[in-house]
């Protein structure tokens, strides 16, 4: 993907990298046999300062606008997460392999962990 980011860039265009800060903050469970705990602020802005200096390897820092994914999530608010979540059903989310797994082996899924999915539709 950066690669072809970089392509563009070539043809003259800018590009914008996104870093899923807001999702960073739930932590992706995909993988996970248990709950991942939610992470800092300053853990996610370190690690945003890891994910662009790797990008930027690849990237021209001068034609790239580097967007944050809380720019748009938080400002759904309480209400428009709401909305969003009932267009999805637990019943669909366990269909997932790793949360599948983990119920079937009684093992604890917290619903920040539901909400990285949403988060991500």
């Amino acid at each position: 993907l950066m690669r072809k980011m970089r392509e563009f860039q070539d043809e003259g265009h800018r590009v914008v990298y996104v870093i899923g800060d807001f999702t960073g903050m739930i932590g992706d469970p995909t993988g996970r046999s248990k709950t991942r705990p939610p992470l800092s602020r300053e853990e996610i802005e370190r690690n945003a300062d890891t994910y662009k200096k790797q990008a930027f390897k690849i990237l021209d820092p001068a034609r790239t606008e580097t967007r944050f994914n809380s720019e748009w999530l938080e400002a759904l608010g309480s209400a428009g997460f709401v909305r969003l979540a009932a267009t999805y059903n637990v019943a669909r989310m366990l269909e997932r392999r790793d949360f599948r797994q983990r119920y079937e082996a009684g093992q604890p899924i917290s619903m920040h962990e539901f909400l990285y999915s949403l988060a991500q539709a």
